[in-house]
């Protein structure tokens, strides 16, 4: 996976009254390098309240060293939680996005990372995966860092004034 092009930079866009957000050109581009073949898996994140969003072959890179790690342990005696492999790749959807970047927010992971109403929503990339925020949450979370959220609020600023954020 060397060849993979990286999920950098930061940016907000809408989210239209059909739950429809636009992914920025910039990710869009990533994603297309990276084969997505205008396909985005979606989940929530772990870590905080928000999504992530990554490719189809990150997810199947991910598949295999899951599935590496299972057999080691298998091999060893030990047993395998189903619970891991549940939360890895069972709680993932898949959108398609169309050639400008729009696709629908699948609705329950929407929800959870308060991503359910029309408003902004900020794009930020993380090298393999890339996170979907609620501005609002972002800026309440303790957790995130001050620079993170300094340029977060600023693009926001920027997409409120019309501007690309």
């Amino acid at each position: 996976m060397s060849d993979r092009q990286a999920y950098s930079g930061m940016a907000v866009t809408g989210i239209d009254a059909k739950g429809r957000a636009a992914i920025p050109a910039f990710l869009r581009a990533a994603l297309d390098r990276n084969g997505a073949e205008s396909r985005v898996i979606i989940a929530e994140s772990a870590n905080a309240p928000c999504l992530i969003g990554f490719d189809p072959a990150y997810l199947e890179a991910n598949r295999a060293k899951y599935g590496s790690r299972a057999d080691a342990r298998l091999d060893a005696g030990e047993t395998v939680d189903a619970n891991a492999a549940r939360l890895a790749f069972a709680l993932n959807d898949i959108a398609s996005y169309d050639s400008s970047g729009r696709f629908v927010l699948p609705p329950f992971p929407a929800m959870k990372a308060g991503l359910d109403k029309t408003g902004p929503v900020l794009f930020a990339g993380l090298g393999d995966t890339f996170e979907i925020w609620n501005p609002e949450l972002l800026e309440a979370d303790a957790k995130v860092h001050p620079a993170f959220k300094e340029r977060a609020l600023f693009c926001l600023s920027q997409w409120k004034k019309g501007g690309k954020g």
